[in-house]
């Protein structure tokens, strides 16, 4: 087994992001899972499933942050997929119980907060905290975010409604 928690430095030297990200969304999670109801641990499983899956298959390998790996399977990478599946679970499922917005516009204003938020995390996290993979894929869009191949790109869009699909709470 081959740990490895202290990448290459990013363009302006260490900065530990990734690491202290891990800490206090592993934190969250353990507290939600610790915490939650029945429905929210059963949210977090299938987060935590979902994105273990997706993380382990694409093998994500930063060049220039600090990130928590064991083997093929990044810790870093799946503690944030996990904490951004919870987000939309539980953002889905207050404006339902809040609001009597119909179906489709719960959907629509979900995928909507999904895409500005991935928007701007990938965004951040590329351009300003230095957080990038280990592969030359043009950006999406043109722009300096989301460098991955086009099967990549597809899941970080529509990664919300698979989890909410598969969540059965449409």
């Amino acid at each position: 087994m081959n740990i490895n928690s202290s990448g290459p430095k990013g363009p302006k030297g260490p900065k530990g992001w990734c690491k202290r990200i891990t800490l206090v969304f592993g934190a969250l999670l353990t507290m939600l899972g610790s915490f939650g109801n029945q429905c929210t641990k059963q949210m977090l499983f299938l987060a935590a499933l979902l994105s273990g899956v997706w993380v382990y298959w694409y093998g994500y390998d930063y060049k220039s942050s600090d990130q928590i790996r064991i083997d093929r399977f990044n810790i870093t990478t799946w503690v944030c997929w996990t904490i951004g599946l919870m987000a939309a679970g539980l953002f889905y499922q207050a404006i339902k119980k809040r609001t009597n917005l119909k179906l489709f516009k719960r959907i629509a204003l979900t995928g909507l907060l999904w895409f500005i938020s991935i928007m701007i995390i990938e965004w951040i996290g590329y351009n300003k905290m230095g957080i990038k993979l280990k592969s030359n894929y043009p950006g999406l869009f043109g722009l300096e975010l989301m460098h991955g191949p086009w099967y990549l790109k597809i899941y970080y869009l529509t990664a919300w409604m698979i989890f909410l699909s598969l969540l059965g709470i449409w």
